[in-house]
């Protein structure tokens, strides 16, 4: 039964007024833009003929002549019907309604919407959502900034970044070493605020240099990226201009304005100050740009080194048709799909296709990896969050990775291509024999780091001053030899005052020993002679004393009486002269003259009865002190006498024997000191201590480290393993080493014991305090290996990977293992 010949209706309809059509630089190639959906596509000399032609009026028959006449070439209904049909189903006919037949599954064509077009795209790798409409801000902007497309500013801006490049090379090491100060948690704000600033500048270069060409710019949005938050800017109106120059510039804008401001920051971080703000807002912009161009500039995401690479290749759209050469590739190598159709760059396609995708795939594999470990942190929440966002986010973005490797060819296969599907099977059941049966030699892996199998820290024995330091970094030392001083300040001059002592008590001791001289008490003898007769002198002044002081007395208490008898003839009188004066016999003068003379009188009265009590109260104390101090002056001899008469007491003689014995013992102390200040090297090696003349003069307390001596022709190799793997390593296996200093090369040792203990591994604090033991966090086991005398090349502290080769065992258990390890031990044993 033959099928229905669809006719064409009399009036083709015309084409869309929402479509741009340019020349491209190719000859015979142009840009087609849908302004409704906002995609952009190539087509050729004979597609824009029959795009010209959609007029509204032209039927077929004019049209198929016409096309004919200008190419040459036969043009059939059915093939004008399939073009119409495919320009009709992607909405770019405008004329009357078409047929149902010609309508994609019979329904009536419509435009695609922009909006629903955008989100259908959207990915959690690539999702944006637009925000501005900058056309107006950059027909303000772009005439007074024009001259930044000048070649003079270019060839300016190139020797700007040419000198900053120097700048920075010279510089590294400054610049390095300010990450770790710079970036903290407590600069996050400036960092996101710069971050927002140097992408929004980003942005509007690409804007300014598509609206300088001609083009118009109507969309600056958020991008998330890979989870990483971007903006972003269409400038795909880039498309539509001929030359190629320009589309690579517009491209290339965002990334040399990022050059340019790095540039300019890095000369301003390197003239200004390092302790001033300027200097660390300079050096934060020039990172942030310079990471961002590394960032845009990698042609496997949809960044600026994408679209320089797409124009530069003249393939648009180069992502999504590597991707489906790719997958094309992979249906027709797996599942037996169709060939895929042969293009001019098709290889091309193909590699760049594998390539993003395997990057995509990497990007995700790092996330899930790094959700994985943040069990690892010891935080049963944070390894509860790593784990279920490591399973939802395979299933949430890894469909979209994996869309499009079977499309219905796997069904067909197992329908069709039975043959293949045979292969499969026995491939899929030929798995498990291979993982029970095959065996492979299982490995364990871990850091390792070279160390002497001797090596001795020699220390400060005594606290002191270190001095005469003979030896440096690299010097060879024997057994014995002396490597430096340690002056204790006062030692010498304690050393003799103790030798002195020494001398004294054991002159004391035998003076003890001997007993007093017959001289000594015949000496002692006259002395109590003399105070005996000294005292007897005392009591002969006492006695005079006691006779001076009655005579004193009776002479005081005569005086007394004296002085009584003019108060009481001057009271007499003085009455006398006042009746006298009351009678006016007697003048004033008078009367006054004769008080004064009572009062004389009364006052010396006074005075020698206090005389007589101040002499009475002094008695003879004097003369009684003085013989009190002879009499017992006398005691003291007599007590002298009475102890040289019956010689030493022997326990005078023990005591300073002790005395004599703990100065022995405390000069043996300072001897013992005195043998200590020297530092000798107890084994033979080299000195690995640096700056060692730096410690000349400088004071060491007991037990500091003043250098370290390690044999450095017997070396040895330390390798830190996890806890789960310490039972497959024995003595003997074969241990492969690689050194970061050494990548290329392999050196070979064996695996001679094991530590008896494993190391504790730290976990982190949240408030940044120091880390401490955490028994959540699988240790560590150190594994000791000895390096071959041929494997001189390694150095003493050296790091690097090692592996260490077990037993054989099947590939399923293997792999079996390194699974269990992503979870806790008590959810799998069952």
């Amino acid at each position: 039964m033959s099928s229905p010949t669809i006719e064409l209706p009399p009036d083709l309809p015309r084409l869309s007024p929402g479509l741009i059509i340019r020349e491209d630089s190719m000859p015979g190639t142009y840009v087609v833009k849908d302004l409704d959906s906002g995609k952009f596509f190539h087509v050729g000399e004979e597609e824009h003929y029959l795009f010209s032609q959609l007029d509204g009026h032209s039927d077929h028959i004019k049209i198929r002549s016409s096309f004919e006449a200008r190419f040459e070439a036969p043009l059939s209904e059915k093939d004008l019907q399939d073009f119409v049909d495919l320009a009709s189903r992607r909405g770019l006919l405008d004329g009357p309604d078409l047929s149902p037949e010609l309508k994609p599954n019979g329904k009536p064509s419509s435009k695609p919407n922009k909006r629903k077009h955008s989100a259908k795209k959207q990915t959690w790798l690539n999702w944006r959502i637009p925000f501005l409409d900058p056309d107006q801000i950059l027909n303000w902007l772009e005439p007074k900034l024009r001259f930044i497309w000048t070649r003079s500013f270019v060839v300016l801006t190139l020797g700007l970044i040419v000198f900053a490049t120097a700048v920075a090379y010279a510089n590294r090491a400054h610049w390095i070493s300010a990450f770790p100060e710079a970036i903290t948690w407590k600069t996050i704000a400036l960092v996101w605020g710069l971050i927002f600033l140097v992408t929004l500048i980003h942005e509007f270069a690409h804007g300014l240099t598509c609206k300088h060409y001609g083009g118009e710019v109507h969309e600056i949005g958020f991008l998330a990226l890979f989870f990483m938050p971007c903006f972003y800017c269409n400038v795909s109106d880039a498309w539509l201009f001929r030359e190629r120059r320009k589309r690579l510039w517009v491209g290339a804008a965002g990334a040399y304005c990022d050059l340019v401001i790095w540039a300019l920051a890095t000369l301003l971080w390197r003239v200004s100050a390092p302790e001033s703000s300027l200097n660390y807002f300079a050096w934060m912009a020039a990172t942030i740009c310079g990471g961002r161009c590394f960032l845009n500039f990698n042609p496997l995401i949809k960044l600026d080194g994408y679209y320089l690479l797409s124009d530069a290749t003249r393939l648009p759209n180069l992502f999504d048709r590597g991707r489906k050469r790719f997958v094309q590739t992979v249906r027709y190598l797996l599942w037996g799909a169709r060939r895929p159709k042969p293009e001019t760059q098709g290889r091309f396609l193909f590699y760049y296709g594998m390539a993003s995708w395997l990057f995509i795939a990497t990007i995700l594999w790092g996330m899930v990896y790094g959700l994985l470990q943040l069990q690892s942190l010891g935080s049963a929440g944070l390894g509860l969050v790593g784990i279920v966002f490591a399973v939802l986010m395979p299933l949430v973005i890894g469909k979209n990775l994996l869309r499009g490797f079977s499309a219905g060819e796997f069904t067909k296969m197992l329908k069709k291509r039975r043959g293949r599907a045979l292969v499969w099977l026995l491939a899929i059941l030929g798995i498990p024999a291979v993982t029970c049966l095959v065996p492979l030699q299982d490995r364990v892996s871990g850091n390792f780091a070279v160390r002497p199998s001797t090596r001795i820290e020699i220390n400060a024995l005594e606290a002191g001053f270190l001095k005469n330091i003979v030896v440096s970094e690299g010097s060879r030392v024997e057994a014995g030899a002396v490597i430096a001083h340690i002056e204790i300040p006062d030692l010498e001059m304690n050393l003799t005052k103790k030798h002195a002592e020494i001398r004294e008590s054991k002159a004391n001791l035998r003076r003890l020993q001997v007993g007093p001289r017959p001289e000594e008490v015949a000496e002692q003898r006259s002395r109590v002679e003399r105070v005996v007769n000294w005292v007897k002198l005392g009591n002969q002044d006492l006695n005079s004393a006691q006779r001076a002081y009655e005579e004193e007395i009776i002479q005081i208490e005569h005086e007394i009486l004296q002085h009584e008898a003019e108060v009481e003839f001057g009271e007499l009188s003085l009455s006398h002269s006042e009746k006298l004066h009351m009678q006016e016999a007697l003048s004033g003068e008078q009367l006054l003259s004769e008080k004064t003379k009572l009062r004389i009188s009364t006052l010396k009265h006074d005075f020698a009865q206090a005389k007589l009590r101040s002499r009475e109260a002094k008695g003879t104390i004097e003369a009684e002190s003085e013989l009190a101090r002879r009499e017992k002056e006398l005691a003291d001899e007599r007590s002298k006498l009475t102890l040289l008469e019956a010689g030493g007491r022997p326990e005078e003689a023990e005591a300073e024997s002790a005395r004599l014995a703990r100065l022995n013992e405390e000069l043996k102390y300072l001897q013992h000191l005195k043998s200590r200040v020297v530092l000798r090297s107890p084994v033979d090696g080299i000195v690995t201590t640096p700056h060692m003349h730096e410690l000349n003069g400088k004071h060491v307390p007991t037990g500091t480290v003043v250098c370290v001596v390690e044999d450095l022709t017997d070396l040895a190799t330390e390798i830190a393993i996890s806890e789960s793997d310490v039972l497959k390593v024995e003595p003997g296996q074969l241990v492969e080493l690689r050194a970061r200093s050494m990548p290329m090369r392999t050196f070979k040792t064996e695996v001679l014991r094991t530590a008896p203990a494993a190391k504790l591994s730290t976990a982190p604090t949240a408030s940044g305090a120091p880390t401490v033991p955490n028994a959540v966090v699988p240790g560590k086991v150190v594994v000791y290996c000895k390096l071959n005398q041929e494997d001189a090349q390694l150095l003493s502290g050296m790091t690097g990977y090692a592996r260490i080769y077990g037993k054989e065992r099947s590939v399923g258990g293997i792999t079996l293992d390194r699974a269990r390890r992503y979870l806790r031990t008590e959810f799998w044993w069952w």
